[in-house]
């Protein structure tokens, strides 16, 4: 890819639309959690549903840095550092530390409706919101582990742009910096592929457990007397299985340029191909975000609860009727 193909693509994906992206997401998340707090923590799906808020919001408030950074503006004002060399460290890397916290616990939560399927009977002494919440905080905390290599061989040091006729804070590598960044790679990839082995699985047991009570309902004459239990987990599994497809299909082809990243070495920043390697992963950057920030959307459609609620805190006509 070409230096001024490149360039347009920097400038429309990166410096506009990382910020539209991220901007109504954070707006989309933050309601979310609103609305959760008020439902509350007693359902273990909940408790899930709002670790994966939390992973999303900060996804995107990375990704709303990552755009600032990226901004002409920003970059050629007084600032002392590389605001891309800022942007590397403080934004890719850390979005893909919450991306793969988002991948474990969507497995969580569709193995945890798997489960409902498996042992009903169970599921509330098995899956426990405490066992939910401790799950989560553990996704957090060994995703975290894989960070430390990265910043141990890329690090911010005071260096000569001539470009710019300045000396700023930009990117530099340590001697390890390619075997170390393939061990973190592969360790990302392997945690990647057991999460999306998770979600498929699970998403697939529980499409057929859906279209089966599907079928046993249109043959069923007493289809009408299905306990309400059983109805609200199926809108439950259906909502469920809706997120961990649109979760898959986002985060795809992130996944498959890591891949990349190992096969063909020179597919990374600072290399022979740079300009396709920052264009590619701007793109996957803006499909995942847009994965983030859409769920509210779900939940409106696929939940009664969460579409209450929503409706009784951001209601226009109390507004309405407390002015007349």
């Amino acid at each position: 890819m070409n230096d001024g193909v490149a360039y347009i693509c920097f400038v429309v994906v990166k410096c506009a639309m990382y910020e539209i992206c991220s901007a109504f997401g954070i707006v989309t998340n933050i309601i979310c959690l609103i609305v959760f707090r008020k439902l509350g923590c007693d359902e273990t799906v909940n408790v899930t549903l709002i670790g994966l808020t939390i992973a999303d919001l900060a996804s995107l408030i990375d990704l709303f840095w990552m755009g600032i950074c990226f901004n002409p503006l920003f970059t050629y004002s007084s600032v002392y550092f590389d605001t891309q060399s800022v942007a590397y460290l403080s934004g890719g890397w850390v979005k893909l530390y919450l991306t793969r916290v988002s991948a474990w616990i969507t497995a969580f939560v569709t193995l945890e409706r798997c489960l409902c399927i498996a042992i009903p009977l169970k599921i509330k002494t098995v899956m426990t919101p405490r066992r939910a919440t401790i799950f989560i905080a553990l996704s957090f905390f060994f995703m975290g582990l894989t960070m430390p290599p990265v910043y141990y061989t890329t690090r911010l040091e005071w260096l000569w742009y001539p470009d710019r006729n300045k000396t700023l804070l930009g990117l530099a590598f340590t001697k390890e910096r390619e075997e170390i960044y393939n061990s973190v790679i592969s360790i990302n990839l392997v945690l990647t592929f057991i999460a999306f082995a998770t979600i498929i699985s699970c998403t697939l047991i529980l499409v057929l457990n859906l279209e089966k009570k599907a079928e046993w309902r249109k043959k069923s004459v007493s289809a009408h007397k299905l306990s309400s239990m059983s109805v609200k987990d199926q809108k439950v599994s259906k909502m469920i299985t809706f997120i961990a497809v649109l979760f898959l299909v986002s985060f795809f082809p992130g996944t498959v340029l890591f891949i990349v990243m190992l096969m063909i070495p020179e597919f990374n920043k600072g290399k022979l191909y740079h300009n396709l390697f920052t264009t590619t992963f701007a793109f996957s950057h803006i499909l995942e975000g847009a994965n983030a920030s859409i769920n509210v959307f779900v939940y409106l459609k696929m939940s009664s609860k969460f579409r209450t609620v929503f409706f009784e805190t951001f209601s226009f006509k109390k507004v309405s009727k407390q002015q007349n």
